[in-house]
């Protein structure tokens, strides 16, 4: 229990140290908040949000609901493996028809093979677009990722 609260009393205290409070709220914000990332003015508001809830991690996915205490397990529905976002865009067999357009039309938009890519660094990509690439690459490469979304019919059931 002292560890935990020494542990925490360390991470806060630099940012309390500063004087002024709103140094100190800014400071603290930019460790809790996650960093804006841009949606290259996508049109569809509901794939969207089930984006920004992939890049989050509070999704509908089992492995962020278990996180929450929102569901009892973390595995997947095929079974396999745990339900992370990689699982589902990169390796669910259930979803491996909309996968095979998804990753057709990224490597089109990118004149680049990208199941060559790490599963990270492909993740990241379909999630966030690449910051080297012009904005009409990056929001043909989340509306790619926003149609495997859709066409999956994982989160079917919920967006609001």
């Amino acid at each position: 229990m002292y560890r935990v609260l020494e542990s925490g009393i360390s991470l806060i205290w630099p940012l309390y140290s500063d004087p002024r409070i709103s140094s100190f709220k800014t400071k603290l914000t930019q460790i809790i908040r996650p960093m804006k990332r841009s949606v290259y003015k996508i049109s569809d508001l509901n794939g969207s949000k089930l984006l920004t809830r992939l890049r989050v991690k509070f999704s509908d996915l089992r492995e962020h609901k278990f996180r929450h205490n929102f569901f009892s397990t973390s595995t997947c529905m095929c079974n396999r493996d745990v339900e992370t976002t990689e699982h589902y865009l990169l390796r669910c067999h259930l979803y491996s028809g909309p996968r095979v357009i998804l990753l057709d039309s990224v490597s089109n938009i990118i004149n680049e093979d990208v199941t060559t890519f790490s599963e990270q660094s492909l993740c990241l990509l379909l999630l966030y677009g690449n910051e080297n690439m012009n904005e009409i690459a990056n929001r043909l490469i989340l509306e790619s990722t926003i149609i495997f979304i859709n066409d999956s019919g994982r989160f079917t059931r919920y967006v609001n």
